[in-house]
Order: structure tokens, then sequence, then C-alpha cells
């Protein structure tokens, strides 16, 4: 999902919005392995390694907080509703790969020969919320695509 400014002061706006985390974005994601929580939050500071990887940084990485709740447990993967507070870089895959779930069909940020089996990285912006200068608060959405569904069915 993108989203555009028509013109340059509701591009301030929602950037005003970004950088003050007001925007709400949803996403799904499916990641490997079982969630043993049914929500939680992956508050671990993100910074870019020079490969270009993001990875956690305790000491220098930039505060990061991505929040999830379970949707539906498989028998071997777990399918969740993600929230990120914050906009890091690749932040939801380097946050469920540092708790050893890494989503379905990340190359980047799981195990190749594993990951190399799935069509497509299984992670979906689904919603995203903001402000519109008349402070009405309108929500986009973005339909699950057939991909997605085709890779879910062939796992259930």
């Amino acid at each position: 999902m993108m989203l555009f400014a028509k013109n340059a002061a509701a591009h301030r706006l929602l950037n005003e919005q970004f950088s003050s985390r007001k925007i709400k974005k949803t996403y799904l994601a499916l990641v490997h392995g079982s969630l043993e929580v049914n929500d939680g939050t992956i508050d671990k500071p993100l910074r870019q390694f020079g490969s270009g990887r993001m990875g956690v940084d305790l000491r220098r990485g930039k505060k990061s907080n991505t929040s999830f709740r379970v949707e539906e447990r498989l028998k071997h993967y777990t399918l969740v509703k993600v929230y990120p507070s914050t906009g890091r870089r690749h932040q939801i895959r380097v946050h469920f790969y540092s708790i050893n779930h890494p989503i379905v069909g990340d190359l980047l940020y799981g195990d190749k020969a594993v990951q190399a089996q799935f069509p497509r990285l299984m992670l979906h912006a689904q919603e995203i919320t903001f402000q519109l200068q008349s402070g009405q608060e309108i929500t986009l959405a973005a339909p699950i695509p057939q991909s997605f569904k085709k890779v879910l069915n062939e796992l259930i």
C-alpha cells in the first residue's frame, strides 16, 4: 500500500503524522513456528549494517516498536496482525527474525533454503489510518492478494 499527498500542505500534514507516530498501520504476516503468546510487543532498537541489512543493536540502534496479535495458528506457522508504532526499514521483518519467527518467504531475514520454498514474502500492508486537513480520520484498506491466500490455503 502506498500513500500519496495531492499537494504540499497535505504532504506536510502526512509527514508530521508519520514523524509523531499518529499514523496507524496494520499488516498481516505469516511467520515460521508457533508463537507462544497470543499478543505481545517486540521492543528492540534497529540499525542498518554495512551490508545494507537491518539488525538489532541494543547500543546504537534507533528505538523500534512492533506489537502483534495472533490471528490463527497453523501446524508449523502463525498468522499474525502486526502494528508497528515506528517505521524503521524492514522493521517487522527484523523484529520477527530476532525472536526466531522469521516471516515466511523472507530470503533476506531467514534460512534461504527454507524461505526459497515459498513464492512470496508473506507480509501484507493491510490498513493505514491517518487524518485529513479537516481532522477527519480516514482508513484505507487493501484486500489480501490472491498470492497470499494461495500460500495460506496450501498450508492449511
